[in-house]
Protein backbone atom coordinates (compact mmCIF):
# COMPACT_ATOMS: atom_id res chain seq x y z
CA UNK A 1 0.00 0.00 0.00
CA UNK A 2 1.40 3.37 -1.10
CA UNK A 3 1.44 6.55 1.65
CA UNK A 4 0.52 9.52 0.50
CA UNK A 5 1.59 12.80 1.93
CA UNK A 6 -1.19 15.04 3.12
CA UNK A 7 -0.58 18.95 2.80
CA UNK A 8 -3.62 20.65 3.67
CA UNK A 9 -4.19 24.39 5.02
CA UNK A 10 -7.69 25.59 6.29
CA UNK A 11 -7.07 29.30 7.57
CA UNK A 12 -9.85 32.03 8.38
CA UNK A 13 -8.94 35.73 8.73
CA UNK A 14 -8.67 39.15 7.71
CA UNK A 15 -6.47 40.69 4.75
CA UNK A 16 -3.90 42.83 6.61
CA UNK A 17 -2.94 44.07 2.38
CA UNK A 18 -5.08 45.02 -0.84
CA UNK A 19 -4.52 41.75 -3.24
CA UNK A 20 -1.92 42.61 -5.26
CA UNK A 21 -2.48 41.16 -9.17
CA UNK A 22 -0.63 40.64 -11.73
CA UNK A 23 -0.14 38.18 -14.92
CA UNK A 24 2.02 35.99 -16.14
CA UNK A 25 3.85 36.14 -19.71
CA UNK A 26 1.43 33.66 -20.58
CA UNK A 27 -1.65 35.92 -19.25
CA UNK A 28 -2.58 33.99 -16.02
CA UNK A 29 -3.16 36.63 -12.97
CA UNK A 30 -1.54 35.64 -9.88
CA UNK A 31 -2.61 37.57 -6.41
CA UNK A 32 -0.81 37.92 -3.57
CA UNK A 33 -2.05 38.90 0.11
CA UNK A 34 -1.82 38.41 3.75
CA UNK A 35 -3.99 37.32 6.27
CA UNK A 36 -3.82 37.46 10.10
CA UNK A 37 -5.22 34.66 12.18
CA UNK A 38 -5.97 35.21 15.32
CA UNK A 39 -6.13 32.49 18.04
CA UNK A 40 -7.20 32.71 21.39
CA UNK A 41 -6.88 30.39 24.39
CA UNK A 42 -6.31 30.26 28.27
CA UNK A 43 -2.76 30.11 29.58
CA UNK A 44 -1.25 27.94 32.86
CA UNK A 45 -2.58 31.15 34.88
CA UNK A 46 -6.00 31.08 33.86
CA UNK A 47 -5.91 34.03 32.01
CA UNK A 48 -7.17 34.45 28.32
CA UNK A 49 -4.87 35.20 25.94
CA UNK A 50 -4.43 35.96 22.25
CA UNK A 51 -1.50 35.29 19.56
CA UNK A 52 -2.16 36.54 15.61
CA UNK A 53 -0.32 34.75 12.68
CA UNK A 54 0.69 36.64 9.63
CA UNK A 55 0.05 34.34 6.39
CA UNK A 56 1.01 34.95 2.99
CA UNK A 57 -1.31 33.69 0.75
CA UNK A 58 -1.05 33.18 -3.35
CA UNK A 59 -4.18 32.55 -5.44
CA UNK A 60 -4.15 32.08 -9.11
CA UNK A 61 -6.56 32.14 -12.13
CA UNK A 62 -10.16 33.38 -12.15
CA UNK A 63 -10.14 33.51 -7.95
CA UNK A 64 -7.16 35.84 -8.34
CA UNK A 65 -8.73 38.31 -10.20
CA UNK A 66 -11.92 37.95 -7.85
CA UNK A 67 -9.95 38.22 -5.17
CA UNK A 68 -8.57 41.58 -6.46
CA UNK A 69 -11.98 42.95 -7.64
CA UNK A 70 -13.43 42.06 -4.54
CA UNK A 71 -11.54 41.98 -1.16
CA UNK A 72 -9.72 45.01 0.23
CA UNK A 73 -7.61 45.11 3.31
CA UNK A 74 -9.66 43.69 6.74
CA UNK A 75 -11.95 41.75 4.32
CA UNK A 76 -12.77 38.15 6.08
CA UNK A 77 -11.76 35.30 3.88
CA UNK A 78 -11.54 31.81 4.65
CA UNK A 79 -8.62 29.84 2.38
CA UNK A 80 -8.17 26.48 1.43
CA UNK A 81 -5.16 24.99 0.41
CA UNK A 82 -1.69 23.75 0.37
CA UNK A 83 1.62 25.11 2.60
CA UNK A 84 4.55 26.28 0.52
CA UNK A 85 7.87 26.86 0.90
CA UNK A 86 10.22 28.54 -1.42
CA UNK A 87 13.95 29.11 -1.57
CA UNK A 88 15.35 31.90 -3.60
CA UNK A 89 18.53 34.18 -4.03
CA UNK A 90 18.29 37.35 -2.91
CA UNK A 91 20.39 40.55 -5.09
CA UNK A 92 22.34 40.48 -2.29
CA UNK A 93 23.73 37.21 -2.86
CA UNK A 94 21.92 35.81 0.88
CA UNK A 95 19.62 32.45 0.74
CA UNK A 96 15.96 33.53 1.74
CA UNK A 97 12.98 31.14 1.90
CA UNK A 98 9.72 32.43 1.69
CA UNK A 99 6.58 30.20 3.88
CA UNK A 100 3.06 30.63 1.83
CA UNK A 101 -0.40 28.96 1.35
CA UNK A 102 -0.94 28.11 -2.24
CA UNK A 103 -4.67 29.01 -2.13
CA UNK A 104 -6.68 26.44 -3.83
CA UNK A 105 -10.22 27.70 -2.93
CA UNK A 106 -11.00 31.28 -1.07
CA UNK A 107 -14.10 31.82 0.21
CA UNK A 108 -15.13 35.60 0.75
CA UNK A 109 -17.19 35.69 4.45
CA UNK A 110 -19.77 37.80 5.66
CA UNK A 111 -18.46 41.34 7.35
CA UNK A 112 -20.40 41.97 10.83
CA UNK A 113 -22.99 40.14 11.66
CA UNK A 114 -24.61 37.45 10.23
CA UNK A 115 -28.67 36.63 10.80
CA UNK A 116 -28.59 33.05 10.36
CA UNK A 117 -31.64 30.51 11.55
CA UNK A 118 -32.96 33.66 13.52
CA UNK A 119 -29.90 34.25 15.87
CA UNK A 120 -27.18 36.78 15.08
CA UNK A 121 -23.58 35.58 14.94
CA UNK A 122 -20.87 38.31 15.19
CA UNK A 123 -18.62 36.17 17.16
CA UNK A 124 -15.28 35.03 15.38
CA UNK A 125 -15.33 31.68 16.33
CA UNK A 126 -18.94 31.26 15.67
CA UNK A 127 -18.43 32.06 12.13
CA UNK A 128 -15.74 29.76 12.23
CA UNK A 129 -17.80 26.72 13.51
CA UNK A 130 -20.40 27.95 11.09
CA UNK A 131 -18.07 27.82 7.63
CA UNK A 132 -15.53 25.02 9.16
CA UNK A 133 -16.93 22.92 11.65
CA UNK A 134 -16.24 22.82 15.43
CA UNK A 135 -12.86 23.56 16.59
CA UNK A 136 -11.08 21.43 19.15
CA UNK A 137 -9.96 23.19 22.22
CA UNK A 138 -7.38 20.99 23.11
CA UNK A 139 -5.64 19.87 20.27
CA UNK A 140 -3.23 16.88 19.87
CA UNK A 141 -0.49 18.35 19.14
Amino acid sequence: MAFDDINVVILSGRLTRDPEVKYTPGGRAVARFGIAVNRSFVDSNNERQERTSFVNIVVWGSQAENCGRFLSKGSPVMVEGRLEIRKYTAQTGEDKRVTEVVARKVTFLPTGKVKQDDSIMDDEEELIEKFAGPMDENPPF
